[in-house]
């Protein structure tokens, strides 16, 4: 099988597989919106900021790492290195794991105030043990995707999202009935469980693959070369890890720290009193309360989060399929090899971000209502339907990157764009009349920070830049045809039809349009 349809066929099943995920976690988050409500989702968002954080700081090197190392050993058909490499990588990330978990469950209580969410002790212990799980399962991930074979990651997601679904909402629902707060504490344990799941599935399928592969004794030298990858990579991922837990606080400080004058507390109580009585007393308070600072948070992490990151993780398996391609035109170690893979990379990728992007900005009620059955997140999803585009394209020259051995530039670049995120939340979100919005317009001008600062990494590696803009074009009038034909449509429809059905078929006639504005407009260049 040649290069580009190993490529082509990879993406297709993690995309496939991611969209199966994500469609479970959106069927496991839609009914357990109901029953934990913003003030639940804030509690369950905090305890998986936490997990992301020690996630970040045991797995942002050693897989990737791992992956970089038995890529070229691929490309080179060394194959016999393969066992001893996933071994000794395997045992390192199982100790790391394992010292993060406990730490994760020793200082639960810290961590929640930390995040200015006590509440969230119990369900930050829950997931704790997920730690380790997902560390010992990377290996085996980095281990078959870097020879290309993805179905076992595919497997995996699925089964950890199916898993995640069935545990979840059956312990949130029988928790319920105690508080919001315990029943946030049994759906974040679903995310332990599914993960314990999954790595055995990947486990399992590892040790199958490569039962016929030549077995060869541990290199010292090998685990020289993982440590020059992974301690920088930990490092930063450490650091980054840090950044994201000083958002979080960042935000709930700022919201606390809103002064609302009598009308613009009015303009606020018109915008959201339709959707909750928890801001009824704003008027004579001019300042949010606990509960209502929650229920801001809880929309905007819960819900305009949760929908903005189903495109990202799918979108983001087209980097991951890409490695093994990566790593041979690294390999080879001509810059033109590089631009050219990473450009064919970039076309997919936007192919996917600009008609996503497009939805939440432009369909952000009739995404969040077919979704979580409410609109209170309208606007804080369109603040975020920029990022998604930049952040992507951003994501995979850092991928890349990080394959050629630059570890420095990408983080200061990220760093610096995470640290202009943080500052720009705490000044927006102060201001009334922007309060959450703050947060998804920082997050918009960040990634357009880190998205320019990447290119321009890029170019000074490798010697030329992504064509970012000629590759927009033909997705960007596709988006324009599907968003032309779907208003009206829907418009239409909605008189007519359940609102949540009409929504569905103008999707299914405008991404009809999209994709044959694609087919014309190819069609039309290659014939000039």
């Amino acid at each position: 099988m040649s290069e580009r349809s190993s490529f082509i066929k990879g993406t297709v099943i993690l995309i496939c597989a991611n969209a199966c995920a994500k469609i479970l976690g959106a069927v496991f988050k839609i009914p357990l919106t109901y029953i934990l409500k913003e003030e639940g989702m804030a509690v369950y968002t905090t305890a998986f900021s936490a997990y992301t954080l020690f996630l970040t700081l045991v797995t942002s090197g050693f897989p990737f790492a791992a992956t970089k190392l038995l890529a070229e050993y691929t490309a080179k058909g060394r194959e016999d290195r393969i066992r001893p490499v996933v071994r000794s990588v395997g045992v390192i990330l199982f100790i790391l794991g394992f010292i993060a978990s406990a730490v994760m469950y020793i200082f639960a209580p810290n961590l929640a105030l930390l995040m200015r969410e006590p509440n969230a002790e119990g369900a930050i212990r829950a997931i704790s043990a997920a730690v380790v799980l997902v560390a010992v399962g990377a290996v085996f991930k980095s281990s078959n995707e870097a020879r290309s074979n993805l179905l076992p990651t595919a497997f995996s997601q699925v089964s950890e999202a199916a898993m995640k679904l069935f545990c979840g909402l059956y312990l949130a629902y029988k928790l319920a009935s105690v508080s919001l707060y315990r029943a946030a504490e049994g759906a974040v344990f679903s995310v332990t469980i599914g993960e314990a799941f999954a790595t055995s599935l990947l486990f399992i399928m590892w040790r199958i693959s490569v039962r016929k592969l030549p077995k060869s004794n541990f290199d010292k030298g090998e685990l020289r070369a993982v440590f020059s990858v992974a301690l920088p990579l930990l490092l930063t991922g450490g650091a980054m890890g840090l950044l994201s837990i000083a958002e979080v606080s960042t935000i709930r400080s700022a919201l606390s720290d809103i002064r609302f004058t009598p009308e613009s507390a009015e303009s606020f109580m018109l915008k959201y009193s339709s959707y909750t009585d928890v801001f009824d007393n704003l008027p004579d308070t001019l300042k949010l309360t606990a509960d209502g600072i929650r229920k801001l948070y809880g929309g905007f992490s819960g819900y305009a989060q949760t929908v903005f990151n189903l495109p990202i993780g799918i979108i983001a398996t087209v980097s991951a399929a890409a490695t093994p391609m990566f790593a041979k035109a690294l390999n080879i170690g001509n810059g033109s090899d590089v631009v050219s893979s990473a450009k064919k990379v970039a076309s997919i990728i936007l192919t996917l971000a600009l008609p996503s992007a497009a939805l939440c900005c432009f369909f952000s009620e009739e995404v969040l209502y077919l979704l979580f059955g409410n609109r209170f997140s309208a606007d804080m999803l369109r603040s975020l339907a920029p990022t998604l585009i930049f952040l992507c394209l951003a994501n995979m020259m850092i991928s890349l990157l990080h394959l050629s051995g630059k570890i420095l530039e990408p983080f200061l670049a990220a760093a610096f764009g995470l640290i202009i995120k943080i500052i720009l939340s705490a000044l927006l979100i102060r201001i009334p009349s922007v309060n959450i919005l703050g947060a998804g317009l920082a997050s918009a001008a960040s990634s357009l920070i880190i998205f320019i600062a990447m290119s321009l990494v890029f170019k000074a590696n490798f010697g030329a830049f992504i064509p970012i803009i000629r590759l927009t074009v033909t997705p960007f009038c596709g988006s324009c045809v599907m968003v032309g034909i779907m208003k009206p449509f829907n418009a239409f429809l909605v008189q007519n039809i359940d609102c949540r059905i009409a929504f569905l078929a103008s999707c299914i006639i405008g991404v009809l349009g999209y994709f044959l504005t694609l087919f014309l407009m190819g069609k039309k260049q290659k014939m000039l």
